[in-house]
């Protein structure tokens, strides 16, 4: 996803370096954020609707392109207050590729305590006017990762003798206390790329698309599953991905590798109760999860598609004894954050094909729900209890 959080350039700002103030800005919003695993792009510099609105005509046609309503997209900028600002101050855009909705809205909430702020829209890539203002005329700046600024520059034009490694500002961004380092993007985004397109970036739009419905679907079926078998292991699983949101220590880190394991361990006694006798020669008892989530997969699958779902079953295994075991020892700071989010998309990988092997139960079963029909059978009986001391009440 692609947002632009656009800024007001007031004369106090204007007469400073403006563009360096609102990027540490940001760049201390990013460092701040309880978001974590953060890995973006990000281009500057003035939005330049002046040069697309030489007349009523075009200043409208930009308008529409920029506001128009689309249901579809994430917008916070205030209609009004934005035309107003349009075509009579300077604006100064910062455009973020690879954000996710959680750190939009933390970016947008933080931001917004800034009175030059003006708010941010979701870019769409297949929009013309948005691609022109947004792609083609800010210059690509940095890549934010792992807590690390990049500043991009272009090897190829260095060994031409050009200077593109801008070294004060990078030296401005160590004082302020970032890491940072360089990274040589080519012929990125100049006269050679030929990605540049805008057909192409309607493609790029259209894939981002088909990755989204494809990765729902996963999820969409997961749940459909999962609801089906047992509803708990929704809880499972909603532990595992809610403590990974949040993680800071090394506890937390544990914790999700232990919802993992437990959430495969119920789906299997599920799916290969436990057994008194080996299965090709392994144990099958009621401790030995993976040997019968294996012989489930060898039941139920041939050829290649077994290989590759025991090759799965095999390595998701591993990761969650590694990363519980690092964890444990408090080696926590050896498991990156992008390794436990690997563990969770290998994990979710795994779960879907297991799930997927045989078609939902054809009779819900009624285990889950028995501590809910419980309740309700106790609180009919005491509502009979008083309903029947009342009456002998009146008899009296």
């Amino acid at each position: 996803m692609t947002v632009a959080f656009h800024f007001r350039v007031d004369q106090n700002k204007a007469h400073g370096n403006y563009a360096w103030a609102i990027q540490d800005q940001f760049f201390r919003c990013l460092q701040e954020s309880p978001v974590r695993d953060i890995h973006v792009e990000i281009f500057t510099g003035d939005l330049l609707a002046h040069q697309y609105a030489g007349d009523e005509a075009s200043r409208e046609s930009v308008l529409t392109g920029l506001l128009g309503y689309d249901p579809r997209r994430w917008r916070t900028l205030e209609h009004n207050d934005f035309v107003n600002a349009l075509f009579s101050s300077r604006i100064y855009v910062l455009s973020v590729e690879g954000l996710s909705r959680k750190l939009q809205d933390y970016l947008d909430n933080q931001l917004s305590r800034d009175s030059s702020y003006l708010g941010a829209i979701e870019v769409d890539p297949a929009n013309r006017v948005q691609w022109m203002l947004y792609r083609c005329s800010l210059i690509p700046g940095y890549r934010y990762v792992d807590g690390e600024i990049r500043l991009f520059h272009r090897e190829f034009e260095e060994r031409e003798g050009a200077q593109t490694k801008d070294t004060v500002r990078a030296e401005d961004l160590k004082r302020l206390g970032f890491r940072v380092a360089w990274e040589d993007i080519g012929v990125r985004h100049t006269i050679f790329d030929s990605y540049q397109s805008f057909k192409h970036a309607v493609r790029l739009a259209e894939l981002e698309g088909y990755l989204s419905e494809h990765l729902a679907r996963v999820a969409d079926e997961i749940l459909l599953r999962t609801t089906a078998l047992d509803p708990r292991l929704n809880d499972v699983l909603y532990a595992a991905l809610k403590t990974f949101e949040r993680i800071q220590t090394a506890e937390e880190i544990a914790q999700v590798s232990t919802s993992c394991r437990r959430f495969l361990e119920r789906l299997t006694d599920l799916l290969y109760a436990p057994r008194t006798e080996p299965v090709r020669g392994r144990s099958v008892g009621p401790e030995a999860y993976r040997n019968r989530l294996w012989a489930y997969v060898e039941e139920n699958l041939q050829g290649d598609e077994q290989k590759v779902v025991l090759a799965q079953l095999q390595d998701v295994g591993n990761r969650i004894d590694r990363v519980y075991k690092l964890a444990n020892k408090g080696l926590h700071d050896q498991i990156a954050q992008s390794g436990v989010r690997r563990l969770i998309v290998a994990f979710l990988a795994l779960a879907y094909d297991i799930l997927s092997l045989a078609a939902p139960p054809l009779e819900a079963p009624l285990e889950p729900y028995s501590d809910g029909i419980v309740d309700f059978a106790r609180g009919l009986a005491e509502e009979d209890r008083r309903s029947g001391k009342k009456d002998n009440e009146n008899d009296q």
